[in-house]
């Protein structure tokens, strides 16, 4: 019972950061521009963490679409 009570609030908790990323889509692309062109290991750690969230934000508060659309341009970039 615990246990799921954890996972719940757990769960609700990472929802919240997903809505504050999709708050500013643009700004959280910006940022994961500016860490990959860094061009070091530590920073592509970042990105792809960041790249992560951001999928899943978009996943709960936007589209797919969108996300593979962004990710397609932030690529041609990098």
């Amino acid at each position: 019972m615990q246990r799921k009570k954890a996972e719940a609030k757990q769960q609700a908790k990472r929802e919240a950061y997903l809505r504050t990323l999709a708050a500013d889509f643009d700004q959280c692309w910006r940022i994961a521009d500016k860490h990959a062109a860094r061009g070091i290991a530590s920073a592509y750690d970042e990105v792809k963490r960041s790249l992560a969230d951001l999928s899943d934000a978009h996943a709960l508060c936007a589209t797919q679409a969108d996300f593979d659309q962004k990710l397609v341009q932030f690529m041609a970039r990098h």
